[in-house]
């Protein structure tokens, strides 16, 4: 009897560690905006300034259990940015228009269930961007911590909500104040 009871229990401990697998796979696509400012000096003496844009991103992710994931990802910016470049020649050289930005990331995603419909979730990972407008190089010169924290709406098993708040360190676009907003699919 005590055998049966311990393949029972041994089983039992199996099917619930399958039923935390279910939509163990997961994607989701994001659109954002980017409220940060930044500025440079230009070779001609004037200032250039970054603010503000919109972002598009995507993660693939795979739950490890209920509270933990993993996660790759990439972001692509388009930031405004504007100013004089030459405040000194004649006529002033005006510099306006979008910067396209990259960046990519893995990170460690921690969730806290609220019940069965509403979670909180934070990020914490490397990322690696282009600093350079409309470049494509990512090199160690180019590694930030990624973070974040959002909260999620389960609209059924496999659908649900998002709205996050991250960035990213040492990145030009990316450093601060984006705010995302997205759709997960779980698998």
């Amino acid at each position: 009897m005590k055998k049966i009871l311990g393949a029972i229990l041994g089983l039992a401990s199996f099917a619930a560690f399958a039923s935390n697998a279910d939509n163990s796979v997961y994607v989701d696509a994001n659109i954002g905006m980017n409220t940060s400012y930044s500025s440079s000096s230009s070779s001609g003496g004037g200032t250039v300034g970054q603010s503000g844009g919109y972002f598009l991103g995507g993660n693939f992710g795979v739950n490890v259990n209920r509270y933990l994931g993993l996660e790759v990802g990439y972001t692509n910016a388009w930031v405004n940015y504007g100013g004089n470049a030459a405040p000194n020649s004649t006529p002033p050289t005006q510099q306006y228009g979008t910067i396209q930005y990259g960046l990519t990331d893995f990170a460690v995603r921690g969730t806290i269930p609220l019940g069965e419909v509403f979670d909180l979730y934070g990020r914490l990972g490397v990322a690696g961007y282009d600093n350079t407008p409309n470049g494509t190089a990512i090199s160690v010169n180019n590694l930030g911590v990624l973070y974040g924290m959002g909260a999620e709406w389960n609209l059924s098993k496999q659908w649900a909500l998002t709205a996050e708040y991250w960035g990213a360190t040492g990145s030009t676009a990316f450093s601060s104040g984006n705010i995302q907003g997205g759709i997960k699919f779980g698998f």
